[in-house]
């Protein structure tokens, strides 16, 4: 169902179109607004409790419209389950692309791409087209939007100014990045208004906020958050309410003054993936609609400024070996295990394999995913998927002992430094160059780079201002 956009999104919304719209979500339609058809979601209801967006001179009103979404304020259109939203009117066009794209596929939208006289997927979020974006020298638009990124973060932990007077535009909260600049127009990472300032800040979890999760343990111990999946009767299995939670996690640990977040778990198993009896309850877009909750968690783990480490104590399988994978750094017990079981079973493991490539030589991940045989600690931490392999009565001190030494130093360099690999990671060398100079360059700026500077010149411990 189409909804288009109005002339005066104001007006109110007749009863028989809001009956129409709720019926339609209630029978499992899916409802894409065009522009300022948002307007008329979010008289429906339809908007409370999901992520959405409009044409950003109308974002503000659709927050006092819908004050219970999350509204996203620089993505060209977003998606939650089958409500779509969309920023202005070519950023419709964005978004019918996409839903041509999960219907019948990537090739058949970009022929209509292609007739349309547009490309497949637009690159960056709307802001660029809000703001005179930072002058930088790039190859290619996507670095652009990367760098762009990385100078309104800056703006956070620096002077108005940078080198040569560069003005830095002010920064925007506590938004977490993307891990790359393609990822405008897809579901948002970012963190929504309500998890700011959340339970995990600042001071320790209380008993009592734990038990606000059902499959976790959260708790902060100095500067640490720890989450332990604590599903050890379902193998830690990963249920959509397991991973909706895991997701509500590590956004409420990244939006904390935390400098580092341990994942581990209970029971003899780390993660023994996906629960099938989740996924055998599912159609097409069930299913669908699991593995992008999946990724959104797994992307996530890699946005979130903090420096996140996996403690590995037991078999982590398919998306249990995804999420190990997704971790900046890991750290597992001699008498863990690591593999991609699907090779051997009835459903591949794609979307697993999906970080695990990024780890590891393609022969070894080859292997891993076409045997499906597990992999000893000892071989992981010689292929590169895990850092350190341990006797497990000493993984707890392990698990410390490196991620002291990785959050050392200012958490703005680190937050950003973390967020620049990930992003330069998915382009060719001569446009990571062209990223990393700019990015470097204006951080050179930051008052913890200028401290670190001064101390190493004055030959002197130092005092970093984050």
């Amino acid at each position: 169902m189409i909804v288009p956009g109005r002339a005066d999104p104001h007006r109110s919304v007749p009863a028989l179109a809001v009956r129409a719209l709720r019926d339609a979500h209630e029978a499992g339609t899916t409802i894409a607004a065009l522009c300022s058809g948002a307007f008329t979601l979010a008289a429906a209801g339809l908007l409370d409790g999901r992520e959405a967006t409009t044409h950003w001179r109308l974002l503000d009103d659709l927050a006092a419209a819908a004050p219970r979404a999350r509204i996203l304020r620089d993505v060209l259109f977003a998606q939650d389950g089958r409500v779509f939203t969309s920023a202005g009117v070519l950023g419709g066009a964005d978004l019918c692309l996409q839903l041509v794209r999960q219907a019948h596929g990537a090739d058949v939208a970009a022929a209509l791409a292609r007739r349309m006289v547009m490309p497949p997927a637009r690159e960056g979020g709307q802001r660029q087209y809000v703001e005179t974006p930072v002058p930088v020298r790039p190859t290619r638009t996507s670095v652009a939007s990367t760098v762009d990124w990385a100078m309104t973060k800056l703006a956070d932990h620096g002077p108005a100014g940078g080198p040569g007077g560069r003005a830095l535009r002010p920064g925007h909260g506590g938004e977490p990045p993307p891990p790359a600049a393609h990822r405008a127009g897809r579901r948002s990472g970012r963190l929504p208004p309500d998890v700011q300032g959340s339970r995990i800040a600042a001071c320790g979890t209380s008993v009592a906020d734990m038990a606000d999760y059902q499959h976790l343990l959260v708790e902060r111990t100095g500067d640490a958050v720890r989450i332990t999946m604590n599903r050890p009767a379902r193998r830690n299995s990963l249920s959509a309410d397991h991973l909706a939670e895991l997701l509500t996690a590590f956004r409420e640990a990244g939006s904390s003054d935390a400098t580092g977040i341990v994942l581990a778990a209970e029971g003899p198993v780390f993660s023994a993936g996906h629960d099938f009896a989740d996924v055998a309850s599912r159609d097409l877009d069930g299913v669908r609609d699991l593995l992008e909750l999946c990724t959104e968690l797994m992307r996530t783990i890699q946005s979130v400024p903090q420096v996140v480490i996996a403690r590995v104590h037991g078999l982590a399988t398919a998306a249990g070996c995804q999420l190990v994978a997704s971790c900046d750094l890991a750290v597992a017990a001699e008498t863990a295990g690591f593999a991609l079981p699907g090779g051997k079973g009835g459903w591949f493991c794609h979307t697993p394999a999906v970080p695990v490539a990024r780890a590891i030589s393609r022969k070894r991940l080859m292997e891993m995913a076409l045997t499906g045989d597990v992999v000893d600690a000892a071989t992981a931490e010689q292929w590169g998927l895990i850092n350190r392999a341990v006797p497990a009565e000493q993984l707890d001190a392990a698990v410390d002992e490196l991620l002291g030494r990785a959050t050392r130093g200012s958490r703005a360099s680190k937050a950003l430094g973390k967020q620049t690999l990930y992003a330069q990671l998915d382009h060719p060398e001569a446009d990571a160059y062209a990223m990393a100079v700019e990015v470097m360059a204006a951080a050179s700026q930051t008052p913890g780079a200028k401290e670190g500077m001064a101390a190493f010149l004055g030959k002197r411990q130092p005092v970093w201002p984050d």
